[in-house]
C-alpha cells in the first residue's frame, strides 16, 4: 500500500505547471487530429454522394427516356426529387464539416490562450445552415434544379403555341 501511495505522490510532485501544459496540449492536439480525420471522412462522403448522384441521374434519365411524350412531366418530377434528396444529403455533410472545423479552431485557441498568444475567436456564423445549403460546391445541383423549375413554364409556353 505504501509503494502505491508513494508512486502517486511522486507523480503528483512531478506534474509541474509546464508538464500540465504539455499534457493539456497533447490532449488538445489529439482532439484536433480526431476532428481532422472526421472532417476528411465527411469530405470523402460528400464527394461519394456527388458520384452516386450522377450515377443515379444517368440511370434515371436512361430509364425514363423510354417513356411516352405525355409522361415526360412525371419523369422531370422524379429527377428533381432525386436531385433534391442528394442536395440535402450533400448539404448535411457540408454543415457538419464546418461544425467540426469550428471545433478544431476552438481547440487551437485553447492552446493559444494557454500560452498567451493572441487569437481570433472562431466565427460561429460560418457554421450556419444557410451557408451549408448555398455554397459553390452545389453548383451542379442548382443547374439541374433550375432546369426542372424552368421546364414547366417552357412546356406550358410550347403547349400554348401548339394549339393556336
Amino acid at each position: 500500500m505504501s509503494i502505491y501511495f508513494d508512486r502517486i505522490y511522486w507523480i503528483k510532485i512531478t506534474l509541474t505547471m509546464n508538464n500540465r501544459k504539455e499534457i493539456q496540449d497533447k490532449l488538445n492536439w489529439d482532439n484536433i487530429n480526431q476532428l481532422h480525420n472526421a472532417v476528411s471522412n465527411f469530405s470523402r462522403q460528400s464527394f461519394d454522394i456527388k458520384k452516386l448522384w450522377i450515377t443515379v441521374e444517368i440511370s434515371l434519365i436512361t430509364l425514363l427516356s423510354s417513356l411516352k411524350v405525355g409522361d415526360i412531366d412525371f419523369a422531370v418530377l422524379i429527377i428533381e426529387l432525386v436531385v433534391f434528396f442528394f442536395y440535402f444529403l450533400d448539404s448535411m455533410t457540408y454543415y457538419y464539416q464546418n461544425k467540426l472545423r469550428y471545433k478544431m479552431e476552438a481547440e487551437r485557441n485553447a492552446i493559444r490562450k494557454r500560452y498567451g498568444i493572441k487569437y481570433k475567436s472562431p466565427n460561429q456564423e460560418k457554421c450556419s445552415i444557410f451557408k451549408a445549403l448555398f455554397n459553390w460546391s452545389h453548383l451542379l445541383y442548382y443547374v439541374v434544379l433550375a432546369f426542372g423549375i424552368l421546364y414547366a413554364p417552357a412546356q406550358a409556353f410550347m403547349v400554348k403555341f401548339t394549339f393556336e
